[in-house]
């Protein structure tokens, strides 16, 4: 987190000196997809695929006696290239970068949020308030396992080891790393 900056679920009392703000708060989520997927040989693959990243942290919280709930949802769209290397005919290993743009939709209530809301150095806005992640990079790898269902069409089951920085209208260039839940399509030409 950059001074200046709250985030939901992080320390506000340990600020760093960078310009990236930390959001580990994002991890575990899930990533569906549908691809092309290219042999190069037996061994090894291109992928490209279009994918869809989404998930949400909530929050909650009781002050005077009133709760307020909280939280912070994610919608990604991105475009993918991948390497795969089969290991065999179910078993996989993967790796690559995408290019990521979406949304970020915040809930903050209650009065904690107000209190942090009002001072003029700090990006957070309380209510619901919707701000784009735009200009995306992610690096991962990964593995996973593949079962054909039709002619050239496979189900693919991952786990990903993600890293994606985006630029979020809000809170300028944020990151997130942590373990992506993936599950697609893909065709193979």
């Amino acid at each position: 987190m950059s001074e200046g900056h709250f985030v939901p679920g992080t320390s506000a009392t340990a600020p760093t000196t960078s310009d990236v703000d930390k959001f580990d708060s994002i991890d575990r989520v899930p990533l569906i997809y549908v691809g092309a997927r290219k042999e190069i040989n037996k061994k090894w693959g291109l992928n490209v695929r279009y994918e869809y990243i989404f998930g949400e942290v909530d929050q909650s919280y009781t002050s005077g006696g009133t709760s307020y709930d909280n939280s912070i949802a994610i919608d990604l769209h991105g475009l993918t290239f991948l390497a795969d290397y089969t290991i065999n005919d179910n078993w996989y290993a993967t790796g690559g970068i995408g290019y990521h743009q979406g949304t970020k939709t915040t809930d903050l209530n209650g009065p904690v949020y107000t209190a942090v809301s009002g001072d003029p150095t700090n990006s957070v806005q309380t209510g619901e308030n919707d701000y784009d992640l735009d200009n995306g990079i992610s690096l991962r790898a990964g593995v996973g396992y593949k079962r054909g269902f039709a002619e050239n069409w496979d189900f693919n089951a991952q786990l990903d080891y993600l890293y994606v920085e985006l630029d979020d209208e809000q809170q300028g260039n944020i990151y997130s790393k942590g373990f992506a839940y993936t599950a697609g399509l893909t065709y193979s030409f």
